[in-house]
């Protein structure tokens, strides 16, 4: 009987003992020995030495998902990207935690910054305050915690949504109030009054309103509420009017003379 090897099988073959020989040539040589770990930004350099990741050892065989969690689970950080500089070398790139909006503190006087997952951060020089939309109406809690409330977390969502596809639009919110259970008061620059809606169709609402206002550029100057919670239908509140005195006056005059008349008669 003969064996007849076909050249495709053949050549798989060669590949495959050349691929181990590689490998165990660079295992055996200290090609992929791990030198250099590059963080950023330098603020973080430190961290390095509590990384299961100390020089010497095979790059390929380093711990480098353990070293991501650590670092995530030991700093208030965004997230951590690690990245293989072969054949000697880690770069891990720290991002770190952002303001999305404001929040005021119940003192009414402290500020702090929330992230789009609902985080109290304490608010950094760099922040661009005057960009951010304030958040009031909500209890605080320990720095770098979420804050317990349902409302924030569908708010921040849509913000960030509202940031993305209308940034004009976020940029105009001035303050969110929360104190109105279930409901949340929105307050635009440019708009002479609030704006009613359910914590979970602010970006909903926000659409709506700027359908309203492009297709129908209504006045506004008697508003003082506009209230979205009605699916498909805009309720204004408005302004009472009180009577002038001046309007009065020729009712004031008719009386008069009613009684004058009277008085001739007696």
């Amino acid at each position: 009987m003969i064996f007849r090897i076909r050249w495709p099988f053949l050549i798989m073959a060669l590949l495959l003992l050349l691929g181990i020989g590689a490998g165990a040539y660079a295992y055996l040589t200290g090609y992929f020995v791990l030198r250099n770990i590059n963080i950023s930004p330098d603020k973080y350099s430190d961290a390095s030495k509590d990384l299961n990741l100390a020089p010497g050892q095979n790059i390929l065989l380093a711990s480098a998902d353990d070293a991501v969690s650590y670092l995530l689970s030991s700093r208030p950080i965004a997230s951590v990207n690690l990245q293989y500089r072969l054949p000697n070398a880690f770069d891990i790139r720290i991002s770190d935690l952002v303001a999305t909006a404001l929040i005021l503190a119940e003192d009414r006087q402290t500020l702090y910054g929330v992230d789009y997952k609902g985080r109290l951060l304490p608010l950094q020089e760099s922040d661009n305050k005057y960009d951010l939309p304030l958040l009031t109406g909500l209890k605080t809690c320990p720095l770098y915690q979420k804050i317990p409330d349902y409302r924030l977390i569908q708010v921040m969502n849509q913000l960030e949504r509202i940031r993305q596809e209308a940034p004009e639009f976020y940029l105009s919110l001035s303050t969110i109030d929360f104190t109105f259970g279930d409901s949340i008061m929105v307050r635009a620059e440019g708009l002479p009054c609030g704006i009613v809606m359910y914590a979970g169709g602010l970006y909903e609402g926000m659409m709506e309103l700027k359908q309203f206002l492009l297709g129908f550029n209504p006045d506004l100057k008697m508003v003082t509420k506009l209230d979205f919670r009605s699916k498909g239908l805009i309720i204004a509140t408005k302004k009472e009017v009180k009577p002038s005195v001046k309007a009065k006056a020729p009712d004031r005059e008719k009386k008069k003379n009613v009684r004058s008349k009277n008085n001739n008669r007696h």
